[in-house]
């Protein structure tokens, strides 16, 4: 009995030395990439929660200067358009389309989905090298530096923030947010989140 128990478990060393050896050739960039994956997919699943007469929703007591549900979308719609553009070098003719009605789910529904993509495309083409390389962005006037490592990272930071206020905004309309955030699926360093 001994015997097998010990093969068995050489065996199970051996398979997990395997898959181990089939390490991530880009780690960092990787994860920025099942990070955004994940947080993309249910910044999608609260905003398809809020009713599209809720969207124009502002907590109580606050004032005009805090942003209503529909206008955190749009914000992020337009960040996270301009740091993917900004990343790729390929300007985005979506990013002032984004401000135009905060209270139109429909439509920052197809934005959001747009950027969603655009900033998925863009993540795919990074490699761990190519995060420390430096971008630029704008008129010579308001020119914009960053690294691509610190972009990347950026619009998850931001969407993520965002994501606790749109959970918050929710809760107070007596809506319950979606369930199983995907974002806790990306922690695995080794299988990325389904599509």
């Amino acid at each position: 009995m001994k015997p097998r128990i010990l093969a068995f478990t050489a065996l199970l060393t051996l398979a997990s030395s395997a898959h181990a050896q089939q390490a991530i050739t880009d780690p960092l960039s990787d994860f920025l990439r099942r990070s955004y994956t994940a947080l993309s997919k249910d910044l999608v699943a609260v905003v398809a929660t809020m009713p599209e007469q809720d969207f124009g929703f502002r907590p109580a007591g606050a004032g005009k200067e805090v942003r209503t549900f529909g206008e955190i979308v749009s914000h992020l719609v337009l960040v996270n358009a301009f740091v993917c553009a900004m990343g790729s070098g390929k300007p985005d003719s979506n990013i002032s389309a984004a401000s135009a009605s905060a209270a139109d789910k429909p439509r920052l529904v197809t934005l959001l989905d747009e950027t969603n993509a655009r900033c998925t495309e863009y993540l795919a083409t990074l490699t761990d090298t190519m995060l420390p390389q430096t971008i630029t962005s704008g008129p010579a006037s308001r020119q914009l530096q960053s690294t691509r490592g610190t972009s990347a990272m950026f619009a998850i930071a931001h969407s993520n923030e965002h994501y606790g206020n749109l959970v918050t905004y929710l809760r107070a309309n007596g809506l319950v947010p979606p369930a199983a955030p995907a974002q806790a699926s990306f922690l695995s360093p080794v299988a990325p989140p389904k599509p």
